[in-house]
């Protein structure tokens, strides 16, 4: 449908009026076919949202595995912070999600880092 859209000249850079772009939505909802055709379009892959959030972010705290890997795999920022000073990884612990967790440390990020309340 999304390729259709496109096709016949839908927006497909519009936002929300939080700042969600089609990726960020996409991300969110576990959409992985989307994802990987919206990542063939000029998408920044770290564009925030007015709530301080990236598609990463979006897949990380739902619960969307294969979406972070092929953000990653994209160039992601893995080592973005959000306004509280919240990594990635802190975002996967929250979930309880080791598989994800171990994902991020593979990739670089750092075990040690702290929040904006230590």
């Amino acid at each position: 449908m999304v390729r259709f859209l496109v096709e016949h000249n839908a927006p497909l850079y519009d936002t929300s009026s939080r700042g969600s772009n089609c990726l960020h939505i996409a991300s969110s909802i576990g959409a992985d076919s989307l994802v990987a055709y919206l990542l063939t379009k000029d998408f920044d892959l770290n564009d925030i949202n007015a709530g301080g959030s990236d598609a990463l972010y979006f897949a990380i705290v739902n619960g969307f595995p294969g979406i972070a890997v092929q953000l990653i795999e994209h160039g992601a920022d893995v080592q973005y912070r959000n306004d509280q000073g919240e990594t990635r990884l802190h975002s996967a612990a929250v979930r309880s999600d080791t598989a994800l967790a171990a994902m991020l440390v593979a990739s670089g990020l750092a075990v040690d880092a702290v929040d904006n309340w230590g």
